[in-house]
């Protein structure tokens, strides 16, 4: 112990406020970066869910997807109600989040095509990862990576809307 009584609590209250007043310099710097994080993980579960479509993994992969939704949008909205007015930082965030639903609600049907057709592309699960890469930067715009091709083309309809060709 130093010799006065208190030079400890002194040094002690001293690197208390050093690493206060280090985590203030980085805060505004990273002031998104958690609720960011947890949107672009939402996303990377999403891809490993395609992956697994058709596996006996799809179940526990569809509960981590479960489980990253809420917690991002436990994140989000937290963060959205801490704040006063509408920060476009967060909107934009939130509706990145919302993307991911009809991702997730079109994945039984995924898992059902792969189990009677097949694997899915590769590039579905890339797509989605690229996503959650521009998530992760902050990014705006397109993926740089493309949607596989149709495996199947389309079929027309052999009857015009009134039922006579």
């Amino acid at each position: 112990m130093p010799d006065p009584w208190w030079t400890a609590p002194l040094l002690l209250g001293l690197g208390g406020l050093v690493v206060l007043a280090l985590t203030l310099l980085g805060w505004p710097l990273r002031r998104a970066a958690p609720e960011r994080a947890a949107v672009a993980a939402t996303y990377r579960a999403v891809a490993d869910l395609y992956e697994a479509a058709g596996t006996s993994a799809y179940d526990e992969r569809r509960q981590a997807v479960t489980a990253a939704l809420n917690h991002a949008y436990d994140l989000v909205l937290a963060r959205r109600a801490r704040q006063h007015g509408r920060a476009p930082a967060l909107v934009r965030l939130l509706a990145r989040l919302n993307v991911v639903v009809p991702l997730v609600e079109a994945a039984p049907a995924a898992h059902l095509r792969s189990r009677i057709a097949g694997p899915q592309p590769a590039g579905v699960p890339a797509a989605v990862r690229d996503l959650a890469d521009a998530v992760a930067g902050d990014r705006a715009g397109a993926p740089s990576s493309t949607c596989p091709p149709r495996s199947c083309p389309r079929r027309r309809p052999s009857t015009t809307r009134c039922g006579t060709r």
